[in-house]
């Protein structure tokens, strides 16, 4: 009698564990509204300036000093506005000694998509969920912010804006003013490149930037995974890597930077010769507006 009483005690105590187990906690990202934006922020907070709703995110510290805390991140719940809390679940995630590189959907909503890094120093990503963007954004100071991007405010750059015709008219330009050995184009066809399908992509960020979010770079890796697991989930048999980062300063630039690094003018004026250097496929700008970019 009391070996049946053993095993059963034994039984009962294996299937609470296995029950634990199968529950883990998940992981809170604390918020709150900001009613007063720091001064500073500004200029970087243009973005949210319509509705004024900037959330301070803080993140338990007690995470980190866990062992193996990279592996305690399969369900993160955050409130994106007073009215939305959503519960947070991983598809992906690349992890090093002290930081993750954590991509996810929104349960329930398998087309939203969460990219974030995260460290014992804060989090920087963003939120893609129904047609609206909320940025995610670690400071200097180590404060971290969420706040939503207004889809008017994504073309604040004027590059952006350049039609067609002058996008073509300045790539032409670009070529005749350039010495440089024009690189071999890599051409798509049905079965994917006919040339390598290791593309390399020449970054160029914006330094200003990376004073004021110091996981800029990390955030360009980020983009690259992104990037790649689309091509990946399309077929298409080709992958980007970004062979060098290169800062440049947007501080006196005349006119936008896309059409500056078209041009080869100022900053970019040794473009040509960099992307010969490099062997570069690609040439990318990471900069002001964090979620736009654009290859040429």
């Amino acid at each position: 009698m009391p070996l049946f009483r053993f095993i059963c005690s034994a039984f009962l105590l294996n299937c609470a564990l296995i029950s634990t187990q199968g529950t883990a906690q998940p992981l809170t990202l604390q918020s709150h509204t900001l009613k007063t934006i720091p001064a500073n922020l500004a200029e970087h907070l243009i973005a949210a300036a319509e509705k004024q709703d900037v959330r301070q995110i803080a993140i338990d510290p007690t995470l980190f000093q866990q062992k193996e805390w990279q592996q305690k991140l399969s369900r993160i719940e955050l409130q994106l506005d007073n009215d939305t809390a959503v519960t947070v679940l991983p598809k992906q995630q690349s992890a090093k000694a002290d930081s993750v590189i954590w991509q996810g959907y929104i349960s329930g909503a398998p087309n939203s998509l969460v990219t974030m890094v995260i460290s014992n120093k804060g989090i920087s990503g963003s939120v893609r969920h129904k047609g609206r963007l909320w940025q995610i954004r670690r400071l200097a100071d180590g404060q971290v912010i969420m706040f939503e991007t207004s889809p008017q405010l994504l073309n604040a750059d004027d590059s952006i804006k350049l039609t067609s015709a002058q996008l073509k008219q300045q790539s032409t330009h670009a070529q005749q003013q350039s010495t440089s050995v024009l690189l071999p184009t890599v051409v798509e066809n049905a079965t994917g490149f006919t040339d390598e399908t290791r593309l390399q992509v020449m970054v160029y960020y914006d330094i200003q930037e990376l004073e004021t979010y110091p996981d800029l770079l990390e955030l360009i890796d980020l983009e690259f995974q992104q990037a790649n697991s689309a091509l990946l989930n399309s077929g298409i048999d080709a992958q980007l890597n970004a062979v060098v980062k290169l800062p440049v300063s947007r501080q006196n630039a005349s006119r936008g930077m896309l059409s500056l690094m078209l041009s080869g003018e100022e900053m970019f004026s040794n473009l040509a010769r960099d992307r010969q250097r490099y062997n570069a496929d690609f040439v990318h700008y990471f900069g002001l507006n964090l979620d736009q970019w654009a290859c040429g």
